[in-house]
């Protein structure tokens, strides 16, 4: 958000009414995929999440590595869980 044309209570509404929320950007960016085969929709769906398993182990390992024991094992237990939902999602008949 540019600040520099925001002279009242009015501009700030007006420009933070043009900024997209998250939700938005998550439907501008899946909008093409709904267009597809449900197999390109899984396939997209594998690759991000395989995305946030490398960033969940990369993240674990760096705990580990700095010896914080509590913050590795929370990560470790999420990244076992994305890794289930990954081959959950693999083994879906299309």
């Amino acid at each position: 958000m540019d600040f520099t044309n925001i002279n009242s209570l009015t501009d700030l509404l007006n420009e933070n009414d043009k900024v997209k929320g998250e939700g938005d950007v998550v439907m501008a960016l899946c909008k093409p995929v709904y267009q597809e085969e449900p197999s390109i929709g899984m396939n997209v769906a594998i690759e991000i999440l395989t995305e946030l398993l490398g960033f969940h182990e990369m993240v674990m390992k760096q705990a580990i590595e700095d010896g914080d024991a509590t913050v590795a094992s929370n990560w470790a237990i999420d990244l076992g869980r994305i890794d289930d939902v990954i081959t959950t999602l693999k083994q879906i008949q299309l």
